[in-house]
């Protein structure tokens, strides 16, 4: 378990931080378990006082890879970095927004806003919904986007995602069009934590990647941004 000064060391305004008793999901329920990725696992989870429905990202507990006796400390870490991203680019209308933080004791989890309609690599191979063939959806998913990471290179100093593709753009579907939200912020594999085919190792100052979208030059092991440059993996474009 982390350290009295490491727990404290993300600072979450008073309303943004819950008890585990504050929300509620199944973890044995495969209609409350989405997924997991890097080393968290997502359900769908209800809060307690309003009824709220929200993403629960947890540090790894049943499912998957159980890592919390060799990487707990660096789990945590990589927790409460995706939380102070998130707190940074809050109410942005493309960027996934953080309900809240539960830092109960072998309970780490971010509370994130749900979108129900999966993520744009399942919408872009679907067979049933013919909405993704319509230009004008096409063009406005790819300027929400736009939109969003804009947002984070614009700041100071600006976040660069180093990972964007179709399925960190989470989707909720209002009639025929489809609200488009940028996702998984601060979650990197350790160094030799690679999980699949399509993930290459992290060097000291390069985060993980999935193969398919890695610009170029992020291959080279020499490879260091410059000011001028640093945001530019993030635009790159696979013909």
């Amino acid at each position: 378990m982390a350290d009295s000064s490491e727990a404290s060391s993300l600072t979450v305004p008073p309303q943004k931080l819950f008890n585990r008793d504050d929300f509620a999901y199944d973890e044995n329920s495969d209609d409350d378990y989405l997924g997991f990725g890097g080393f968290a696992e997502v359900y769908r989870a209800t809060m307690r006082s309003t009824g709220l429905v929200v993403a629960a990202k947890v540090l790894f507990r049943r499912r998957g890879v159980d890592l919390r006796g060799r990487l707990q400390r660096e789990e945590i870490k990589s927790l409460r970095k995706e939380a102070a991203i998130l707190l940074q680019v809050q109410n942005h209308p493309n960027i996934i927004q953080l309900i809240g933080v539960c830092e109960a004791p072998r309970h780490y989890a971010l509370l994130l806003e749900f979108m129900s309609d999966g993520n744009l690599d399942k919408l872009l191979h679907s067979t049933s919904d013919k909405d993704v063939d319509c230009w004008k959806n096409r063009v406005d998913i790819a300027c929400q986007i736009s939109s969003g990471m804009n947002h984070l290179h614009s700041l100071d100093p600006p976040i660069i995602h180093l990972d964007l593709k179709p399925q960190k753009v989470l989707l909720r579907k209002d009639e025929r069009f489809y609200k488009c939200k940028i996702t998984d912020f601060g979650l990197l594999k350790m160094k030799g934590m690679t999980t699949t085919h399509t993930e290459l190792s992290s060097s000291d100052f390069t985060p993980t990647g999935t193969v398919l979208y890695i610009a170029p030059e992020r291959y080279s092991a020499s490879y260091k941004p410059t000011a001028n440059s640093r945001t530019k993996p993030d635009i790159y474009r696979r013909n």
